[in-house]
């Protein structure tokens, strides 16, 4: 079980993980700032971001417990995929998107069919996200279970609850500039 220096670890973590965010926020003036940098990153670093903003504890929990039965076929199964899908993205939608100066797939669409297609998408994106969400929250429970011994549920509902204050904290602080984001932030 854990000791007295392990939860100090965990709570210079936090601590850390939580300055680190406060510094972060102060530096977002804008959703353009908050989730694109303000466009002013380059292209590889914008993709690498992109891409480790994907992986959670379910790609390391999830795929590595699978790949450990089922061998090699697991990674191509994974990886095979992703590659097809970034080549496709580069090559069709990433100079377009480029050019609207958009921050979401979601807004490149409603610029592009117009607001019902936002929310036809937002609609059935939701179940799909529920769904996303709670396998990678559970992910993350299996992980601090078997490290700490602590009880699934919990872990499941503390750090639901962690994520759910990161994200309405850590938001953009000032309104948005453009229309279509104006209900993603409010003015503080």
């Amino acid at each position: 079980m854990l000791t007295q220096i392990d939860y100090g670890v965990i709570a210079v973590y936090a601590a850390l993980m939580t300055w680190i965010g406060i510094l972060a926020k102060r530096k977002s003036s804008d959703v353009d700032q908050y989730f694109a940098a303000g466009h002013g990153l380059p292209w590889w670093m914008a993709a690498i971001s992109h891409h480790v903003s994907g992986y959670s504890a379910v790609v390391f929990v999830g795929f590595a417990g699978r790949a450990a039965v089922t061998g090699f076929s697991m990674w191509t199964l994974f990886s095979l995929g992703v590659f097809v899908a970034l080549v496709l993205g580069c090559l069709i939608w990433a100079p377009r998107w480029s050019r609207l100066k958009v921050l979401t797939p979601v807004e490149y669409l409603e610029e592009r069919y117009g607001n019902s297609v936002r929310g036809l998408i937002a609609v059935s994106g939701i179940l799909i996200k529920f769904i996303d969400l709670g396998i990678k929250l559970f992910a993350i429970s299996i992980v601090v279970h078997v490290v700490t011994g602590w009880e699934v549920v919990p872990i499941i509902v503390v750090s639901g609850l962690i994520t759910i204050a990161y994200v309405f904290i850590g938001g953009c602080g000032r309104p948005c500039s453009r229309t279509s984001c104006s209900s993603w932030c409010s003015s503080s």
